[in-house]
This record gives C-alpha cells, structure tokens and sequence, in this order.
C-alpha cells in the first residue's frame, strides 16, 4: 500500500556513524585471551576477519570514524560469515567466539545508528547468523528490543542474564527520537528473525506506540513558539512512524486472529486484560487526536485512520456489529449496537477529538480512505439499522463512505494535496465496487450458494445504481 512505502528522506548524502559503546573493547580484550583456540581452529582465517572488523570498529569508538569506513568493515564481516555458513559443520570453539562476541555485536550494530540507512547494513549479517545460531540471536535480539524500548526493568525474571544490554548501549538507544526507534522496530518486523521477537511482546511494543503518541500528541498540536522547524519537523516524522509501527503490529496480529485483544492477551508473560484493553483504548484515542490534528503530516493522519479501522475490524465482534462500530464511530452514523469490546468507548463523543474529525474535510477523507482500503465486503454489505432521518437512505458502511466521499468532493477551500487524496480515495472506491460487482455476478453465474449471493449481488446492483444516476453529474464534473 503506498501509505506505508518506506520513508526514504535521508538516503543519500553523510551517514552518521555507529556510535560504538565502549564495553565492545572490553570483550575483544577477554577473547584476546583466547587467540590460541581461533588459531587451531578449521575456521581460523574467517573468525580472524571478523575480529579484524570488529576491532577495527572498536577501535574507532573515539576517533572520528566516518560510515563508509565502517560500512567497509560490515561488508568484509558479511563474506567472513557467508564463508562459515557455507561450512558442513562448524566447531564448538567457533559456536563459542560467535555466541560471546561476534553475534552480539553485530545484533546491537542494528539497534545503536539512529539512521535507518545504516541500520539496515546490519540486517545481512543478522540473517547469516539467524542461521549459524537461531537460539543465540533470538536471545539477543529479544535482551535488545526490550532495551530498546524501555521494557527491560519490566522482564528482571526473564533469563537473558547473559545476554544482558550494556548500559552505554542501552543509554545509547534512550537517546533516539521515538520515531527513529519506531521506524527499527518496524524493519525489524519485516524480517523472519524478527518478527517472531516483535510478536513475543506485543503488548509492550504497542503499549510503547501508546505511550509515545500521547506523549508527543500534545506538543504538535500547540507547537510552542519556541520550538524550531526542524524539531517540528522530527516531532511529525515521530507520530508518523509510531502510527506506521502500530498499524504494522496490528495488522499481522489481525489474520490470524480476528479478535485483537485475545491474540495480545495469550502473548503476554503475565496475562492481563486490564493492560491489553488499556494500551489499545490509549492508541484508539490518540488516533482520533493525530487524524484531526492540522500541524500533522496528511501521510500521518491516513496511517492513524488505518489503525481506527484496524482496532474495530480486530475487535472480535461478529460482522453486522463491525459494520454497525464503522458506521457509528467512524462515520457519525446513528446505529444500535448490542455488543462491545472493551477498548471502543461506548460513546464515540466521550472523546473530544472526535467531534473535531467529524467537522473536518481531511479528517474524515482519511478515515473514509481506511475504510475502502482496509474493511472486508462482509463488513462493508451488512445491512444497517438506522433511524429514521437524515441517514435513513443508508443501507450499508460501503454506502455511507461513497456519500463521505462525494460530499467532500465539492468543496472548494481543500489543499491542492487534499483534493488529489479525495478523487484518489474515490477512484479506489470505486475500483471496490467494480470488483465487488464482478464477483457477484460470477457468483451468481455459478449457482453457488443463490440466497447469500443474490442478496449481495442486489446490494451491488443497488450501489452501482446509486452511483450512477443519483451522483453521475456531481462528480464527472469534478473530475
């Protein structure tokens, strides 16, 4: 989806170095000690050029070392370790320097850059190690993502006592912006390796997305007089990525489960619905805040509506009552709901945020656009309830976001970059009916299952109608 294409600001040009803590010298001088067992080792000449790197590296923990010596460094270390995994077999000695030295290096190389682009060296060398000693480097991954986020005082008990983050590193990591953490846990989450880390603790990773949003929230909204564009600036480049993170976590949580809280709640060491509906209530409601918040980036404010269809399309309510959650929270569509989850507030107004969005063009264009992009058809289809009135003329979510739609499409006061999301938002609306329309009509070719579809099917009818003769004019005269 283009929303959530990598942030590529930054790639070219200076790349800060990999600020090298200083208990990387303090392990080269103990295996210093142990020379003898590289030497009569069968791999000897690989390990020797991966403590050749490492020194190297080590080495310039004061000096002004530049990236692109320490780039080179990384690369020689990638074929020293591509040399051993094409290894038959490699020797306990071997295990050994790589579980006490080299692995961890070469793990917190990821997590101390606070530039995506130098992070990313790391990743190759991660991976060639994931499959030299998957134990080992799930360990240290999981002691790091822990610092990393602040959580580690919370998993005392946890036995990663050998794998334990230096505190120079760990301060190290306190010192990125919450952004620049968010965008490495996301990365970290694309990978094989990684993923499985991230999944582990869930609960501390969102609740660190929670957290961080309330956190900086504030301070864009009012951007004091004082603050400089560039920390107006790294503030935006914040919530977007934690909103990026979150939807992220959400989104690989949601398949195989369709009841969020349950699959965070079965991850957790020490189970705890109170906390897991504590951290989504808190992400819900900072969404509100980030997508009605005008000092945002619009790239922002979509991912944050992402994430408000992903909490209600993850609530583990059955279908006609996800439509019915749509329809009242997302588009202010008066409709009777009999079941809750325990994040969703029960009045929608109780947040003051979201009676702000539901005033603002841009607001509820994004939330309309979360909606074609991300609601399944057998939410969108299911029939509504509605009162009598103003929306009585509504019969599903998939409507309702159309008329959104369309009524923003004839404002004139909207940004140059806002008019081009509507008709973009409109053009993927009607993309989904077109495909909607030709499935029914497969589906009904077919005789398969003639009830369930033909109702469908006159529902697809009725929308394209809609569009058609109700709409045409308004519309085709805009675009």
């Amino acid at each position: 989806m283009g929303i959530l294409k990598a942030n590529r600001r930054g790639t070219k040009g200076a790349k800060p170095p990999i600020p090298v803590p200083g208990c990387w010298a303090e392990r080269l001088r103990v295996h210093s000690q142990d020379q003898d067992v590289l030497d009569a080792s069968a791999e000897s000449g690989l390990l020797s050029t991966l403590l050749g790197c490492i020194t190297a590296l080590a080495g310039n923990s004061h000096a002004a070392a530049s990236w692109l010596e320490q780039s080179a460094h990384l690369k020689s270390a990638e074929g020293a370790l591509s040399g051993l995994q094409r290894l038959p077999e490699l020797s306990l000695s071997t295990l050994t320097f790589l579980r006490s030295l080299i692995i961890p290096v070469f793990v917190e190389c990821y997590f101390l850059p606070s530039d995506v682009v130098v992070r990313r060296q790391a990743i190759p060398l991660i991976k060639t190690l994931a499959a030299l000693d998957p134990s080992c480097v799930d360990s240290l991954l999981q002691a790091n993502l822990l610092a990393f986020i602040g959580a580690q005082n919370q998993y005392l008990d946890l036995d990663l006592a050998p794998n334990a983050v230096d505190q120079q590193a760990s301060e190290t990591y306190a010192r990125q912006a919450a952004g620049q953490r968010a965008q490495a846990l996301e990365v970290l989450a694309n990978t094989p390796y990684g993923y499985p880390v991230i999944r582990r603790f869930i609960s501390d990773v969102l609740g660190y997305c929670g957290n961080e949003l309330s956190s900086a929230l504030p301070r864009l909204q009012t951007t004091p007089a004082g603050m400089s564009s560039a920390e107006v600036v790294q503030l935006r480049d914040d919530c977007t990525q934690i909103a990026r993170l979150a939807f992220l976590c959400l989104s690989k949580l949601e398949p195989s489960s369709s009841d969020l809280q349950l699959v965070i709640f079965q991850s957790m060491r020490t189970p705890s619905q109170d906390f897991v509906s504590t951290v989504l209530a808190r992400i819900y409601a900072a969404c509100w805040v980030l997508v009605g918040c005008d000092n945002a980036a619009l790239n922002s404010r979509q991912v944050a509506a992402m994430v408000l269809v992903q909490l209600i399309e993850g609530s583990g309510l059955p279908p006609a009552e996800r439509a019915a959650a749509l329809a009242r929270h997302l588009l202010d569509i008066e409709t009777p709901t009999s079941l809750l989850t325990g994040y969703l507030p029960t009045n929608p107004e109780a947040l003051p945020s979201w009676r702000v969005c539901m005033g603002d063009a841009v607001a509820m264009v994004c939330v309309a656009r979360g909606i074609v992009s991300l609601a399944p058809y057998d939410t969108t289809l299911c029939e509504l309830s509605v009162p009598s009135g103003n929306s009585a003329t509504i019969t599903t979510v998939h409507e309702a976001v159309f008329t959104h739609i369309a009524s923003i499409c004839g404002r004139s006061q909207l940004a140059p970059g806002v008019k081009v999301l509507v008709f973009e938002t409109m053009a993927t609306w009607l993309h989904e009916t077109a495909q909607m329309l030709q499935q029914r009509l497969v589906s009904t070719n077919g005789d398969s299952n003639q009830g369930a579809d033909q109702q469908q099917s006159a529902t697809a009818f009725a929308l394209g109608q809609r569009v058609l003769l109700l709409q045409r004019e308004r519309i085709m005269g805009y675009l």
